[in-house]
């Protein structure tokens, strides 16, 4: 007889925990296209909690930062760029690296070349009158997923 109420109890307990009051997890089907929870039928309605995502994606942009000024000196103009991304030439085009990567750099909306350091970078290509420069960090490989830029404007005389 005991044999038998351990046998229910664990069976129970088995079924209990598949059901799962409490569970966070949230089927495919809820979702929404956007990847939010979708509202549902669901009877559990007395827990407040909110689900974390299980995965998070991590954040790139609020890890890394991009400045840049523009300075003139002996009729030669440049770009002093700051960053607290690892720029490096060692690994440029290669696979992605956490933390390190490159600078695109974009004069008057064309792609110019990449800055690898923060050595400041002569502007040799500007036109006389207003120049657009934008500042894209990117991955080794080139990907921008960072999220970051910079835009800025020099006035060529």
């Amino acid at each position: 007889m005991f044999k038998s109420y351990l046998i229910l109890i664990s069976l129970l307990l088995i079924v209990f925990s598949l059901v799962g009051c409490g569970d966070n997890t949230t089927s495919s089907r809820n979702k929404a296209s956007d990847g939010t929870t979708a509202s549902s039928d669901n009877s559990h309605t007395a827990h407040s909690e909110t689900a974390a995502p299980a995965n998070p994606k991590p954040n790139k942009e609020m890890k890394y930062s991009l400045d840049a000024s523009s300075y003139e000196e002996d009729g030669i103009y440049y770009l002093k760029v700051t960053t607290n991304l690892k720029l490096s030439s060692e690994h440029y085009e290669g696979a992605p690296v956490d933390g390190e990567g490159h600078i695109h750099f974009y004069l008057n909306g064309s792609l110019v070349g990449p800055i690898k350091d923060t050595v400041p970078y002569p502007l040799q290509a500007l036109r006389e009158g207003k120049n657009t420069i934008k500042l894209v960090l990117a991955e080794n490989n080139h990907s921008e997923s960072f999220g970051i830029s910079k835009e800025l404007s020099i006035d060529k005389k």
